[in-house]
């Protein structure tokens, strides 16, 4: 367990009752849409802010990457998601923010039936479950007060929670434009005390094992291209999606990706520099826990606690808002919808509080981050990510059951594939990722089925 000073627990608390005060200060706005897309007023940097802050959650499991496997993160964690951000820009933005639908099951039930839609919402409350989050900032809380995980995850989500629950994502946004300051702050002051402790990051070359500064080190060409085919869960992630249907304009909705992506680059490059010294100078037991016992060596009292905001920050933020994209999912596309009704807050609400039971519950039973996000989108992006590009790229509308086949098929395919890796050693199916046989399938059904086409009125 880590100490903290007061001057620590000054920073932590005043950051979080910051944020606190930012998402729930002012009116919630007239209308559901205010909760639901902030009234599709999003401007430049508020776009950039809440996107950028939204986007990086899972801080120390960056952090354990690095410690673990070096350099290579950054092809992992980063080029990847550079270039689908981009491709998501120049492809998708404008059709996103210009078209009807405000939630991505609407989209799929709009082109392949309502079925098809019901299946995506079941779906994306796994993909969107915020239990990574939950995991990550429940299992510092707990490092740091000695709580047990499960007071610890609840006590984190129902603390995000409460900073969306009046404005929805009105509030995430005023709420993130502290956190991304705090997250940013953060990493600053720990590569800088780094580099003023242990010398330069040229000194990193002459304190590290070849294999953690070549590419693609130990992690192999292969788990390089898995963590691309991971990366490709960036067109159907729902918080992207969210935000570019809540933009202003097209434009805003185009440039303000262009522009998160240098701010990503710029934050993968501070948390790679930090996760390289940690690598060099300090041994951890847990290298989930590197960024922390980094900041333990070289951060004194008060400028330790500025870093924990940040990681706080970062996790918050990503925690309520795919807690909000989530609890729109059950509120709105499982409940309200199949009856026929408009979106209404309290139903929203409701899918709210239901989105954060589930993720601690997750959290705490699988408490790997990792291992959370790579289980649902080898789920997830199979299902519905050709038919989602397709959707927006040639609208078409098909049979509700075809349509539902499009969804499901591919989703059986890869659990029956997780299931056999389990159950046999066979070299044929352990070195191919589940994800990717979904992926197969979802490419062949769709093409099979746009082949017969029927148009309907």
């Amino acid at each position: 367990m880590y100490d903290l000073g007061w001057l620590d627990v000054l920073w932590i608390v005043g950051s979080m009752v910051a944020v606190f005060w930012a998402g729930t200060r002012g009116s919630d706005g007239p209308s559901t849409m205010d909760f639901l897309l902030a009234g599709r007023g999003l401007t430049l940097p508020m776009f950039v802010v809440t996107l950028v802050a939204t986007w990086y959650g899972l801080v120390l499991g960056s952090g354990e990457m690095i410690y673990r496997h070096g350099l290579v993160m950054i092809l992992c964690f980063g080029l990847p998601y550079y270039i689908a951000a981009v491709a998501y820009a120049w492809w998708l933005a404008a059709r996103i923010r210009q078209g009807k639908a405000s939630t991505i099951p609407e989209q799929i039930g709009s082109m392949f039936g309502a079925p098809a839609g019901v299946a995506t919402s079941m779906i994306l409350v796994v993909l969107a479950s915020p239990a990574p989050y939950v995991a990550m900032l429940g299992t510092m809380l707990s490092a740091y007060t000695g709580w047990s995980m499960i007071v610890s995850s609840a006590s984190v989500t129902a603390l995000s929670l409460a900073v969306v629950f009046r404005g929805g994502l009105s509030s995430d946004v005023r709420a993130n434009t502290i956190q991304f300051v705090v997250m940013y702050a953060g990493f600053v002051v720990l590569v800088a005390a780094s580099w003023f402790v242990y010398g330069s990051p040229v000194v990193l070359s002459s304190h590290l094992e070849p294999e953690f500064l070549s590419i693609p080190g130990s992690i192999g060409w292969q788990g390089v291209a898995i963590w691309w085919v991971i990366a490709l869960q960036t067109f159907i992630d729902p918080t992207f999606h969210m935000r570019v249907a809540a933009a202003s304009t097209a434009r805003v909705a185009r440039r303000g990706l262009m522009w998160s992506v240098v701010f990503w680059a710029l934050f993968d490059l501070l948390q790679l520099t930090a996760g390289l010294y940690a690598r060099a100078f300090v041994d951890v037991q847990r290298p989930l826990e590197s960024y922390l016992a980094l900041a333990d060596n070289v951060l004194p009292d008060g400028l330790r606690g500025l870093f924990l905001a940040g990681v706080i920050a970062a996790g918050m933020s990503t925690l309520s808002g795919y807690a909000l994209v989530s609890g729109t999912v059950i509120g709105h596309d499982l409940y309200d919808s199949p009856r026929g009704r408009a979106p209404r807050r309290s139903s929203l609400r409701w899918g709210l509080m239901a989105s954060g039971v589930f993720g601690v519950v997750v959290a705490v039973w699988i408490p790997s981050a990792i291992d959370i996000i790579v289980a649902a989108a080898s789920i997830a992006v199979p299902a519905f990510l050709f038919p989602l590009v397709i959707s927006y790229v040639r609208p078409v509308r098909t049979r509700s059951g075809l349509g539902l086949a499009v969804i499901l098929v591919p989703v059986l395919a890869s659990v029956l594939w997780m299931v056999g890796q389990r159950l046999t050693e066979a070299p044929f199916m352990t070195s191919i990722h589940a994800m990717l046989i979904g992926l197969l399938a979802s490419g062949m059904l769709c093409g099979l089925l746009f082949r017969r086409i029927v148009d309907e009125p």
